[in-house]
């Protein structure tokens, strides 16, 4: 009685069709089913006309109210009931609501491994806005599942990037497993926390878990691999030209999207003599920059002077001796967290000389290109689980937000009462 290939007899529809053709693109339509009855079936078992596309299916016995909607001609098995409105256009509306109304009209209890009888499915109440109103829900029912389908996606990349990020920290890395046990997705599934993560990285770099062990590695003061460079006071007279030789680097140029790590343009420049009238030293390009005063230590932004510049007395910066390249200086800052560094009063700011006496590991200059490579990769797919995990939550406080809305809220006048399903 079954077909013998794809092409033979007629498709044959089961649960586990109508479950395939509502998951992720399938739009609830069954273009496909696991098996097909031959010719033979047809006329000798089921003894009626196929089905033709677009009927709606609906499964009623132990797995109820799953529905979909055929896709080419097909019969179904006895688990499964064919809707036919006596008006068409109520199509759409049916398919959205009767998996609702099929739990509603059962228990909880008594929905597993239950099933309807002809008497039961009949009997069903429907509700019936006017067809205006059914065309509003069904067109706002639509906008939420694509918003869902939208979370599935983003959720999927999100655990892609997971798993991906997480062989590099233990391929690449040699990480400790203990430091960062189970599965990302438990670790690290909201975007608030990837920089804790990310903190985790660097610190694992910076105590040689990332090279093999610390052999080689020397200890230093902070102040003992760099120099301070001391930011100028910018009075507003001397600002608004953007086409002079020199960069000025203010908290604010930090964020320009150009400056997401190396600061290569400024807002504000200046020419020699300007500053050497506002007494304004110019650092070299390799200078490491930061947020010295104000809330902005909080943001724990750090950028490499791409340029030589001069910097405002917001700021303050740390230049590099020969010991340490300006790229493993920046990723010695990014991990430490400033504020645990800021004075107490009205206005935050640095303490320079606790700053000073942090201890550094320090690797073999011949070291430190690689293992900033190393971490470089980890950081880049960091940013983008952020990324996705931020889409992710915005998806889902859209939906959210949506679902709230009931979807049979109807305007005075507009609704009709309810209809059994015969």
């Amino acid at each position: 009685m079954w077909a013998r290939g794809d092409e033979d007899g007629h498709a044959w529809v089961t649960i586990a069709d109508l479950t395939h053709a509502n998951g992720e693109g399938g739009g609830g339509v069954v273009r496909t089913t696991a098996r097909r009855v031959s010719a033979r079936a047809a006329e000798e078992v089921f003894r009626r006309p196929v089905l033709p596309p677009g009927t709606l299916l609906m499964s009623f016995k132990l797995t109820l109210g799953r529905v979909a909607v055929l896709g080419q001609s097909a019969f179904h098995n006895e688990a499964i009931v064919a809707i036919v409105p006596h008006e068409p256009a109520l199509q759409p509306f049916l398919r959205l609501v009767l998996p609702a109304i099929v739990r509603r009209a059962l228990p909880r209890a008594a929905l597993k491994g239950a099933t309807l009888n002809r008497a039961t499915l009949e009997g069903l109440l429907v509700p019936l806005p006017s067809p205006s109103e059914q065309a509003r829900i069904v067109a706002r029912a639509e906008r939420l599942r694509a918003l869902d389908e939208e979370v599935t996606r983003a959720r999927r990349r999100e655990s892609e990037l997971g798993a991906r990020l997480t062989d590099s920290v233990f391929r690449d890395g040699r990480a400790d497993a203990a430091l960062l046990t189970g599965r990302l997705a438990t670790l690290v599934d909201r975007a608030s926390k990837v920089r804790p993560f990310e903190q985790a990285i660097l610190q694992l770099a910076l105590s040689g878990r990332f090279s093999g062990g610390t052999a080689g590695w020397r200890s230093h003061r902070l102040d003992e691999i760099a120099r301070w460079a001391g930011g100028s006071g910018f009075p507003r007279e001397a600002q608004g030209h953007g086409d002079r030789p020199i960069l000025f680097c203010k908290v604010s140029d930090m964020s320009l999207p150009e400056n997401a790590r190396r600061v290569v343009r400024t807002v504000h420049t200046v020419d020699a003599a300007t500053a050497r009238r506002l007494g304004a030293k110019v650092h070299p390009a390799g200078t490491v920059v930061f947020p010295k005063t104000g809330g902005a230590i909080a943001t724990n932004r750090r950028r490499i002077l791409g340029r030589p510049a001069a910097i405002d007395n917001n700021c303050l910066g740390l230049v590099p001796d020969e010991s340490c390249s300006p790229e493993f200086l920046y990723l010695v800052l990014r991990a430490i967290d400033m504020a645990r560094y800021q004075s107490s009063g009205p206005v935050p700011a640095l303490n320079q000389a606790r700053l000073a006496g942090i201890v550094v590991q320090v690797p073999p200059r011949a070291e430190q290109a690689d293992l900033v490579a190393r971490v470089d990769r980890l950081l880049e797919l960091s940013a983008a689980l952020e990324a996705s995990l931020t889409r992710a939550e915005g998806y889902e406080a859209r939906l959210a937000c949506a679902s709230e809305l009931s979807l049979f809220t109807s305007p005075a006048g507009e609704s009709r009462a309810p209809a059994p399903l015969r």
